[in-house]
């Protein structure tokens, strides 16, 4: 799979379900990424809303301090 695959595309909320954090935590994650580890930029958007790259999201969650949650 890769970040052209768009079954592999996830909204903000399917991220944020996979590593278990509100919404609102995902997008202050994206919004504010740390100098250390920096989430996942969104890949594209679709009409106006944003979509990641789940293979992104599943490596950095793998990497975050406190995760992987999954």
């Amino acid at each position: 799979m890769s970040a052209t695959d768009p079954d592999t595309w996830w909204t903000a909320q399917q991220c944020a379900d996979y590593i278990d954090v509100k919404l609102r935590t995902w997008h202050a994650y994206v919004n504010r990424p740390t100098a250390t580890n920096p989430a996942p930029k969104p890949i594209k958007k679709i009409g106006s809303t944003p979509v990641w790259d789940s293979d992104e999201v599943i490596a950095w969650n793998g990497l975050r301090t406190g995760g992987p949650i999954n």
